[in-house]
C-alpha cells in the first residue's frame, strides 16, 4: 500500500514515517509538508521507498488529488483544530484510509459526521490515536470492562513541563517568534484549558470552569496531585461505547505544579479576551525564561514522573469498587499508537468502514501491547498494564 504522511517532517510524523517505511506491506510512503525542501531532505533520509511532496492541506483540491494515488493518509499535521477535518474530509473524497491523532473536540464532532460519506466510499478513518486521546480511551475501556456496571471513568496525567521545553527556554520562544508560529503540541494544549471544557457529568456533556474544576487524588504510583478537566476528545466519544457511564472526564495536572497557575491564567486569556494560543504559548515559555527558579523548582516531594492512570468506578458482583490501571514501564508514546494504527490499516486491511474513534476501532489489550512493543517500554509478552481493584463505601 501505498501511504501519505502528512506532517511528515514534524517530531511525530517524520518518526511515524520511519517506522512505517520499514514496514513490508508499505510499498511507498510519501513525506508530505508545507516545506517542499525539508520533506525532500527526510524522505532522502528514509530511503527508496520514501518521496517527498508539498502540500497546504487547505488547499482540498489539491489534497484530495494527491490523496487520490494513495491508499492510506497519515496526518500528523496540526494543529489538530485548524487541520484535522479538512484532511479527513480529503481523505473521505479521495477514497483513501485516514489515521490522526486530533485531540480537539470540535475537530473530531466534525469528523464523525463523515462517517456516511466514509461508508460510501469505503474508507475506514480512525480519527484521535494518539496517546490522548488513542492510548487514553483504550486504557479507559480495559478499566471499564473489568467491571459489571460503570458509572464513572476518569483518564489522569501528570504531565511534565520539561518534556516540552526541548531547549533553553529563551531560545525556544525566540525561535517561536521568529518563525511566527509555535509547536502543534504546545498549541493543542492551550486549546485544550481554554475550551470550552466540555465533561460528562450526571449522564450529560456539560461545560465547566476548569479553574473552578480542581479535584484532589492520588495517582497509583507517588503522592497526591490536584487534576483539571480540560478540553479533549474522550468525554465526546466515549460515551457512545461505555452504556450506562454518568460522568467521564480527562484530567491533568503539570509538574511543577506552580505551572498550573499560569496554565490556566491563560486559558482563561485566551477564552475570555481573544488571545491567540500560539501567543499564549509563547507567554508562558517567556515567563519560564524570565524567572525559572519561581516556576521550575519543584516543591519537596513533588511528583516528578510522567504518569498516566484510569479509573472506572462502578459494581463487581455486587460491591462498589473503583478499578485503576496504569501502564507499566516507559512505552506511552503517540508515534507508537500512530504507527500502530496505521499498520492495521495497510498489514491486515480495515475491513470495517466509517469513523471510528480509537475504542470502537481497537481491542485495548492486543493494541496496547502492540504499542508497547513498538515503544520498546516492556520486556517482549509482557503485560503492559498494571490494575489494581479497591473497594468503595
Amino acid at each position: 500500500m501505498q501511504v501519505l504522511v502528512l506532517g511528515g517532517t514534524g517530531w511525530i510524523g517524520r518518526p511515524t514515517a520511519e517506522r512505517l517505511a520499514a514496514t513490508p506491506d508499505v510499498s511507498q510512503i510519501t513525506i508530505a509538508s508545507r516545506n517542499g525542501a525539508e520533506a525532500q531532505k527526510v524522505a532522502s533520509t528514509i530511503g527508496s521507498k520514501a518521496v517527498s511532496a508539498e502540500i497546504d492541506v487547505h488547499d482540498h483540491d489539491h489534497l484530495v488529488s494527491l490523496a487520490s494515488k494513495h491508499g492510506l493518509v497519515v496526518n500528523a499535521a496540526g494543529p489538530d483544530y485548524k487541520v484535522a477535518y479538512p484532511v479527513a474530509r480529503a481523505a473521505v473524497a479521495a477514497g483513501a484510509h485516514c489515521v490522526d491523532i486530533s485531540a480537539d473536540p470540535v475537530a473530531v464532532e466534525r469528523i464523525l459526521a463523515l462517517d456516511s460519506g466514509a461508508r460510501a466510499s469505503e474508507v475506514a478513518v480512525i480519527t484521535g490515536i494518539g496517546h490522548a486521546p488513542g492510548i487514553s480511551n483504550l486504557m479507559m475501556l480495559h478499566a471499564a470492562r473489568q467491571l459489571d456496571a460503570v458509572e464513572e471513568v476518569h483518564f489522569d496525567v501528570n504531565l511534565r513541563v520539561a518534556d516540552f521545553l526541548h531547549e533553553d527556554p529563551a531560545r525556544m520562544a525566540a525561535e517561536f517568534r521568529r518563525a511566527g508560529r509555535v509547536s502543534a503540541s504546545w498549541e493543542t494544549l492551550m486549546k485544550w484549558v481554554a475550551g470550552p471544557v466540555r465533561t460528562l457529568r450526571d449522564g450529560r456533556l456539560v461545560e465547566v470552569d476548569p479553574s473552578h474544576e480542581a479535584v484532589a487524588t492520588r495517582p497509583p504510583v507517588g503522592g497526591p496531585l490536584t487534576l483539571y478537566p480540560l478540553a479533549t476528545t474522550e468525554p465526546i466519544t466515549m460515551p457512545r461505547h461505555l452504556p450506562g457511564v454518568m460522568s467521564l472526564s480527562f484530567r491533568m495536572s503539570w509538574f511543577p505544579p506552580q505551572i498550573n497557575e499560569m496554565y490556566l491564567e491563560l486559558g482563561r486569556r485566551i477564552r475570555d479576551d481573544g488571545m491567540d494560543p500560539a501567543e499564549a504559548t509563547i507567554a508562558l515559555i517567556e515567563r519560564i525564561a524570565a524567572d525559572p527558579a519561581r516556576w521550575l523548582t519543584p516543591p519537596p516531594g513533588g511528583n516528578a514522573e510522567f504518569l498516566n492512570w484510569a479509573t472506572a468506578i462502578g459494581w463487581k458482583d455486587g460491591r462498589r469498587v473503583a478499578c485503576t490501571c496504569w501502564p507499566v514501564g516507559n512505552w506511552m508514546s503517540t508515534v507508537a499508537a500512530l504507527t500502530v494504527a496505521a499498520r492495521e490499516v495497510t498489514r491486515r486491511g480495515f475491513r470495517r468502514k466509517g469513523v471510528f474513534p480509537p475504542e470502537a476501532a481497537f481491542e485495548p489489550e492486543p493494541f496496547l501491547a502492540e504499542v508497547a512493543a513498538q515503544a520498546g517500554g516492556v520486556p517482549p509478552d509482557a503485560n503492559p498494564l498494571a490494575l489494581s481493584m479497591t473497594a468503595l463505601a
